[in-house]
């Protein structure tokens, strides 16, 4: 039987790519990983009504830089560098909205919509959280894009607490 034991594995150009600490644990330091949310921090954004991407330009995390954080280019996306699977999570945090009225949020591939991912009838006007989870399939430069719709101009609340999206490489 054999035993290979390493504590570094790294690209030819000495990028490290792997390390495995003195417990075991395994490190993927170059592991795709974004935390972003809305940084409006002098004022709340509005006039989300009709459907509207979500402008997430604050970043707490951006490993890799493969979320634009920017409204150029495929404004505020996550591109995946390589092709696997990807976990996303949202939430955000909106006031103004109609009773009765509906928010939804939803996930925009190559600039498609792919579904609706939650939806949620106001049962006040203060403020709704709404929030969603889902890992995609994702092919090498498909970029993700995050919006919300909803019946009436509402607004959302700023800073990191409110309104945020991370998102990851799974495998």
């Amino acid at each position: 039987m054999s035993k290979l034991q390493v504590e570094t594995i790294s690209h030819t150009n000495n990028t490290t790519a792997q390390t495995i600490d003195s417990t075991g644990r395994v490190l993927t330091p170059a592991r795709p990983f974004f935390h972003v949310y809305v940084d409006n921090s002098s004022n709340n954004p509005t006039s989300i009504g009709t459907l509207a991407i979500i402008p997430f330009d604050g970043v707490v995390s951006n490993v890799g830089s493969h979320f634009n954080a920017s409204s150029s280019g495929n404004s505020y996306s996550f591109t995946a560098p390589v092709a696997g699977v990807y976990q996303f999570n949202w939430n955000l945090s909106v006031f103004g909205i109609t009773v009765g009225n509906y928010i939804r949020q939803r996930i925009f591939k190559n600039g498609s919509g792919i579904q609706y991912h939650e939806y949620k009838d106001a049962q006040t006007t203060g403020d709704q959280n709404i929030s969603t989870s889902l890992a995609l399939l994702l092919s090498a430069n498909d970029y993700i894009q995050f919006y919300a719709q909803a019946q009436n101009s509402i607004s959302l609340s700023a800073g990191t607490s409110w309104n945020h999206c991370t998102g990851y490489l799974v495998g």
